[in-house]
């Protein structure tokens, strides 16, 4: 099962790669990144943010049902100062669930994906 998920993921960073490199709209590309992402993961939603003024979160594409109060809860945990240099960042909302990774390594402050689900998140999905 785990060569199986390894094989998607290489799969789909090759498509993401090849849209990345078309004549797509940047717009659009975001909306296919966080429909592929959504699939795969069996996610609630997932959207790309982007930092905005006001510690608020820009999102710039979206794909599912996240709830306000799961991006309130990623904007008030990402606002922590030591909390803008890590991997990944987690936490949950009544029954969500939700991971946010830095579209950039362990750089929040440029953005990132957001997903829920109604689940726990593997503990094993989060790096260190």
């Amino acid at each position: 099962m785990f060569t199986e998920q390894v094989d998607q993921l290489d799969k789909l960073l090759d498509e993401l790669e090849d849209l990345a490199q078309s004549n797509l709209p940047s717009s659009r590309f975001f909306v296919t990144v966080a429909e592929r992402l959504q699939m795969m993961m069996a996610a609630k939603s997932v959207a790309i943010l982007l930092p905005a003024s006001g510690g608020d979160w820009l999102t710039i594409a979206k794909c599912g049902d996240a709830t306000q109060a799961v991006q309130a809860d990623l904007a008030k945990r990402a606002n922590a100062h030591e909390a803008l240099t890590s991997e990944a960042l987690m936490g949950s909302v009544g029954d969500e669930t939700w991971f946010a990774a830095p579209l950039r390594p362990r750089n929040f402050a440029k953005g990132c994906v957001l997903a829920s689900t109604d689940g726990a998140v593997p503990k094993n999905a989060v790096a260190g």
